[in-house]
C-alpha cells in the first residue's frame, strides 16, 4: 500500500484537479453550493469521493477521445490526463 504522506506529491496534484474541476465547473463557481468529499480507507488503499451540484458529463466520450489522443477537454483542462498518468489512481464516475 502506498502511505499518502510518503508519496504526497503523486496525490496532490490529481486531487487539486478533481476539486477544482468540483468547484468550479461542476458548481459554476458558485461559492454557496456544497462540494461534498468522503474518504475511506480498507486493506487494500483509499477511496476519495468528490460530489458536486453539477448535472455531470459524458464522461464515457471523454474518456475515450482521451485515450484515441483527441481533444477531449471544454475549458483547456488536464483533468483526465492528470489522473490517468498517476499509477497509483484509479478513477471512476457514477452518472447523476
Amino acid at each position: 500500500m502506498i502511505s499518502f504522506m510518503t508519496h504526497e506529491h503523486l496525490f496532490k496534484r490529481p486531487i487539486e484537479e478533481i476539486l477544482f474541476n468540483a468547484l468550479i465547473w461542476g458548481n459554476q463557481a458558485n461559492p454557496r453550493l456544497p462540494v461534498h468529499v468522503k474518504i475511506f480507507e480498507g486493506s487494500e488503499g483509499r477511496l476519495m469521493r468528490v460530489t458536486d451540484a453539477g448535472n455531470g458529463f459524458d464522461y464515457r466520450t471523454k474518456i475515450q477521445q482521451y485515450l484515441q489522443g483527441e481533444r477531449y477537454w471544454q475549458n483547456k483542462g488536464c483533468g483526465l490526463e492528470t489522473l490517468a498518468q498517476n499509477p497509483f489512481i484509479q478513477v471512476s464516475y457514477d452518472p447523476p
